[in-house]
């Protein structure tokens, strides 16, 4: 997905009501915008579209451990606790 495509899901998931309804169309779409809402500092909706990458098997979610984006959530509980789900190594 490019940028321009990564901006308008930004775009829609900031401004719709129900972001989960308009992301169904966007196979993994959810790991990506997690990447941008982390960086603008939305943990919360980083996490809920971590939570829906990690539903719908992202492909990206095999990133998760060490992609540098998401260093600002690796200490949140629900992170952690995600990585545990995804068996991991420690």
């Amino acid at each position: 997905m490019g940028l321009i495509g990564i901006v308008l899901l930004v775009s829609v998931a900031l401004s719709a009501a129900e972001p989960e309804v308009q992301f169904r169309l966007y196979p993994d779409a959810a790991y990506a915008l997690a990447r941008v809402l982390v960086g603008l500092g939305d943990k919360d909706r980083a996490m809920h579209f971590l939570e829906m990458a990690y539903n719908d098997r992202d492909p990206g979610m095999t990133l998760i451990k060490v992609d540098p984006e998401f260093d600002g959530l690796r200490s949140e509980r629900r992170f952690q606790d995600l990585l545990r789900r995804m068996n991991f190594p420690q």
